[in-house]
């Protein structure tokens, strides 16, 4: 893996691919940890150090035992599955990316006994078919962009005439954030 210095958001990045993709059980593990670090590090809460334990066992410490209300995946694959066995009664998985797989086995027993859902979102079906919900999310979140209030990720911009490269970008290091192409 090639890391720059002080560049935390991308270590993550990068050490979350290799845990999911990676051959050597040493290197997930070292991955594993780094990202559960490098996670604390950057201000998330409750995080889950699959290095130490699995994602059932972090689950249940945090959440006391209750499960989880919302997941939205962004990796797909067998997490997909895994996370869905941890909802509580009418949880939800929002499966946004297949980082990690496109194809994996459902338990639909704790679909059907606890009343949850698998929902799959992608943003242009939304713009597409609800225009107005798109103004009115603009209409909410610009603001908070402008006044730097939420910051967006990016972790690197190309120029639209390198396109091809941001998508190999994309697609070889996952990274932490968006990958922008500017007109200019």
């Amino acid at each position: 893996l090639y890391l720059r210095t002080n560049d935390k958001a991308n270590a993550r990045s990068a050490f979350q691919y290799s845990a999911f993709n990676s051959s050597n059980a040493v290197q997930q593990e070292v991955s594993r940890f780094n990202y559960a670090k490098l996670s604390y590090e950057l201000g998330y809460q409750d995080v889950i150090d699959l290095s130490a334990g699995d994602l059932r066992d972090g689950v249940q410490q945090i959440t006391g035992g209750a499960g989880i209300d919302l997941v939205v995946d962004v990796l797909g694959g067998d997490f997909t599955r895994d996370a869905l066995s941890l909802l509580r009664r009418n949880g939800a998985v929002v499966l946004v990316g297949l980082v990690t797989g496109m194809e994996t086995t459902l338990d639909l027993v704790n679909l059907l006994t606890n009343s949850c859902r698998l929902i799959g979102w992608q943003f242009f079906n939304q713009l597409e078919d609800s225009p107005q919900s798109f103004t009115e999310a603009y209409r909410t979140f610009m603001p908070l962009i402008v006044s730097g209030k939420t910051v967006p990720r990016v972790a690197r911009t190309f120029p639209l005439a390198e396109a091809p490269e941001a998508q190999r970008f994309q697609a070889e290091t996952r990274p932490f954030g968006k990958v922008v192409l500017t007109l200019l």
